[in-house]
């Protein structure tokens, strides 16, 4: 499992020094549903993947979701349009464009077990579980621990090996 996690984020940093940081994203997105823990109480039905605000992200997602899945859950992707349209899903992607309303999404979903997914600088420190960030012309992520706890989610050592722990 560790050789696989390993050879699969040496081919994304691959992939995003070619300029394709959005698939490279996307299939970082899908492996935290590997390394990312939710409640039993979430694990029927589809495992919901929301993308709020304008990003290549979503198609690349499409992709991902028929191809793949989580667990034993299919992979829907939604994409949102509005805060109001944000309810349980399982991950919220926040464009960089609607970083804005990182605080609202937060208050709207209080508790509940999402894992907030962002992509512009110092949102980890507002709330973001993950951040997204590029370093060295890589594509790296930031993981926030305490805001992952707070939201009643479990993450596994062997993602925060490969994280900017903050």
């Amino acid at each position: 499992m560790k050789r696989f996690l390993s050879l699969s984020i040496a081919l994304f940093f691959a992939i995003a020094v070619y300029g394709q940081a959005e698939k490279v994203q996307a299939m970082f997105v899908y492996n935290f549903t590997k390394y990312v823990e939710w409640p039993v109480s979430t694990r029927s039905g589809n495992f919901v993947i929301a993308v709020y605000g304008n990003s290549p992200i979503y198609e690349e997602l499409i992709k991902v979701a028929g191809t793949k899945s989580a667990g034993n859950q299919s992979i829907e992707v939604q994409k949102v349009k509005s805060v109001g349209d944000i309810t349980t899903q399982h991950m919220i992607f926040i464009s960089q464009d609607k970083s804005v309303d990182l605080g609202a999404i937060i208050g709207k979903i209080g508790s509940a077990p999402s894992l907030i997914i962002t992509e512009a600088d110092g949102l980890i420190s507002k709330g973001s579980a993950i951040n997204f960030v590029i370093i060295e012309n890589r594509q790296r992520f930031e993981l926030k621990k305490d805001n992952v706890i707070n939201k009643g989610l479990k993450v596994s050592s062997e993602l925060e090996k490969f994280a900017i722990l903050k």
